[in-house]
């Protein structure tokens, strides 16, 4: 079985090299922005903040809490929209 792998292996070779490709990236590198919807001081503001907490720990990069309310959380979610799409924007 082992040798069926090997000869295997290079008529095969994109999902490897994804595999490896994504090994290599190093996320995050820079800091992470949660953008919020809602107003601050509630629930979901604590809850945040405390998620981030953590995941600043765990990553050694901020997470920013943004808290943008309004227009029914349109303006939040529309600067969500307009970030890059990259992961380092989230909503």
């Amino acid at each position: 079985m082992k040798r069926l792998f090997y000869f295997l292996l290079p008529a095969f070779p994109f999902p490897f090299s994804l595999s490896l490709a994504a090994l290599a990236q190093t996320y995050p590198a820079k800091p992470i922005r949660v953008c919020r919807a809602v107003s601050a001081g509630g629930t979901s503001d604590i809850l945040t903040r405390m998620i981030g907490a953590k995941f600043t720990e765990s990553w050694g990069q901020q997470v920013l809490a943004d808290v943008r309310p309004g227009a029914n959380g349109n303006i939040g979610v529309e600067i969500v929209t307009r970030a890059a799409p990259d992961g380092y924007t989230l909503c």
